[in-house]
């Protein structure tokens, strides 16, 4: 079991840039999806004030 956690902890050290992209390009892509809602429910809110 220790064998396994410390191939494991290499693996992971050995392949950071792979795991900082990973969750780098997740991250942006929340916060893509987030900003993409926002607009929309401000377009929404927008067209139905016209509409008034």
């Amino acid at each position: 079991m220790k064998t396994f956690l410390i191939l494991t902890a290499v693996f992971i050290l050995s392949n950071i840039h792979a795991v900082v992209v990973a969750a780098v390009t997740f991250i942006v892509t929340l916060i893509i999806f987030t900003i993409k809602d926002v607009i929309e429910d401000e377009k929404d809110n927008g067209d139905q004030g016209k509409s008034r």
